[in-house]
């Protein structure tokens, strides 16, 4: 049987706990070596050692120690409860549709096994259930329960926006803090600002209109932080107001807000905001 390096690499890397597991230390092969050679009987070594005597009756006569890729290939040990497992599968999927107080216990489960339905061979096999019962509910929750991601992807035509504050110079020398707003398209990784007088709705709105006739078009897509003016949050719910709505439907661009806490979500524009010292355009209004 032939296998590639990359098979091996493979077999090697998921195998290597089991192949642990199942073999013996080479301290202990060569203790059961050198008390055979001592005069000791397998007998002896079996009750010396304390191991199975078909295993060091393969210790004794093995004379090629070394690890094969056979070896590592290994078979997952069968259960008793294999032939039942799609039973509980069933009852446990089909349980959810139920209150939480008539769920299945491993009791009621181990009972239903053995004495509803008749299988003898599970008399004593009510620790195997409820350890399987666990470890289903376990793989369910982490599937259906905890919170999943995607991978972030940003389109052409898909843009950020954003307010910042920086310190200028004004035309006569004196150093003002003022508010700016930022558009970046994170898909070319380009940005645009301009020095507003402040973050309210009417300034995002005569922002992105002054964007939109220096860039020549308009998004398809802007992606709003949280905390700008032009909507608040209740709850779950985004409630823009009627000033940018009326904005939005005549440009007829479509208008998302990160979620709270969710920094990643407009890392691109928090990005160029951090850095408009360095490379920026300031539109003149």
């Amino acid at each position: 049987m032939q296998f590639s390096p990359i098979q091996i690499y493979l077999l090697v890397s998921y195998n290597y706990k089991e192949i642990k597991r199942r073999m013996l230390q080479m301290s202990q092969i060569e203790n059961i070596r050198n008390l055979r050679l001592e005069g000791s009987t397998v007998a002896a070594i079996k009750k010396i050692t304390n191991l199975d005597r078909k295993t060091i009756d393969k210790y004794l006569t093995k004379t090629d120690f070394n690890v094969t890729v056979e070896d590592m290939v290994f078979t997952p040990a069968t259960s008793k409860l294999d032939p039942y497992k799609s039973i509980i599968d069933k009852l446990l999927e089909k349980e959810c549709d139920y209150f939480h107080k008539q769920h299945f216990t491993a009791t009621r489960m181990h009972e239903y096994l053995f004495v509803k339905l008749g299988h003898k061979e599970l008399k004593h096999s009510y620790h195997l259930v409820r350890k399987y019962m666990l470890s289903y509910r376990n793989s369910r929750k982490r599937e259906y329960d905890s919170p999943g991601s995607m991978k972030l992807v940003w389109h052409a035509g898909e843009a950020q926006g954003d307010f910042g504050q920086g310190d200028f110079y004004d035309p006569d020398g004196t150093l003002v803090r003022r508010h700016y707003l930022v558009l970046s398209f994170p898909n070319s990784n380009k940005a645009v600002f301009e020095i507003l007088p402040g973050e309210n709705g009417e300034c995002v709105c005569q922002g992105l209109l002054d964007f939109f006739i220096f860039l020549g078009f308009v998004p398809r897509v802007i992606v709003f932080d949280n905390a700008t003016g032009i909507a608040k949050r209740i709850c779950n719910i985004v409630q823009q107001s009627e000033l940018f709505t009326r904005f939005r439907l005549h440009y007829r661009f479509i208008a998302r807000f990160a979620n709270v806490r969710s920094g990643w979500e407009k890392g691109n524009v928090l990005h160029t905001s951090f850095t408009y010292i360095t490379s920026f355009e300031i539109l003149a209004s």
